[in-house]
């Protein structure tokens, strides 16, 4: 019997004809069977008629389950391969010469990244990497040489529009994190650190478990951004805008230069795990108190 139906369930026809065909078929045939028992034997034999009818909708009931289940794992198999082959196309289209090009590749890896949960914390680290590495952080580097001389940069009006992309995608992604993803733990998931940028606008990201030291921000936003668990060891925010942000007692800022940063207050420092030494704060901000002593 099992072999019988495997036979009939692999035969080519399940897959040349749609399956609403196939049961429309079975359908008929148990209409005609039944009629025609009923007219050669009586009314009498309605009863057999019906039940000669049930093996043949039982098969065909168990047939268009094993076509829908077949069909979903179809869908599924062709899903995860086109996930593969556009997530791998997008990888590598952020080396391509033109901005506005890699523009549309980070915009399709957010994309997926949207859809596919399980594909966040990597695409969010590529985002980081394409920030780290990309040839305007090269530059701003080189042209530095070391934070005091930050004020020299002769920056353009906006970021170029790939990186604006990637940071906004960042942004926008990590508003998406569950408290479940959150790893309390020293180590840190995403590297933003050795990181120049200028403009950025990270307004309400969820910068938790970040690396962002070493860093310098130029008039970057980062208004309502949650700094949980992040390292803003020896980073500057130079007239950084932080209104609302949030830090916890994990975030660490020691040697963190915040003397230009604006709408930065003491409350918000008093969570965060700071150094009264080293740690630059505006003028006039008083050391949050449950930093300790040197």
């Amino acid at each position: 019997m099992r072999r019988c139906l495997t036979f009939v369930k692999e035969h080519p026809f399940w897959e040349k004809y749609p399956l609403w065909l196939c049961v429309v078929v079975l359908v008929v045939i148990w209409f005609v069977a039944s009629f025609l028992i009923t007219i050669c034997f009586g009314a009498a034999t309605r009863g057999l008629a019906y039940l000669l009818a049930l093996p043949l909708v039982t098969v065909g009931l168990y047939l268009a389950y094993e076509r829908t289940q077949s069909l979903k794992k179809q869908n599924k198999t062709d899903g995860d391969r086109l996930l593969a082959e556009t997530f791998a196309r997008s990888i590598e289209l952020l080396g391509h010469r033109k901005e506005a090009v890699r523009q549309g590749a980070i915009y399709a890896l957010g994309k997926i990244a949207e859809d596919n949960h399980s594909e966040l914390t990597a695409i969010i680290n590529t985002l980081c990497a394409f920030i780290r590495h990309n040839r305007l952080n090269s530059q701003l580097i080189a042209k530095q040489g070391n934070t005091s001389k930050s004020e020299e940069y002769d920056v353009s009006e906006h970021l170029p529009i790939d990186i604006d992309a990637a940071v906004r995608t960042i942004a926008k992604l990590t508003q998406s994190l569950n408290s479940e993803d959150d790893d309390k733990s020293k180590n840190k998931k995403y590297d933003l650190s050795n990181t120049h940028l200028f403009l950025a606008d990270f307004s309400n990201a969820k910068l938790v478990d970040f690396n962002l030291s070493d860093s310098y921000f130029l008039d970057c936003i980062f208004e309502n951004t949650n700094f949980s668990n992040s390292n803003l060891v020896s980073s500057v925010f130079h007239r950084s805008d932080f209104e609302k942000a949030t830090f916890d007692t994990k975030t660490e800022v020691k040697s963190t230069d915040f003397s230009k940063a604006e709408n930065l207050t003491r409350e918000m420092l008093e969570e965060a795990e700071g150094d009264r030494k080293t740690t630059k704060l505006p003028k006039g901000m008083e050391i949050p108190v449950s930093w300790p002593s040197p």
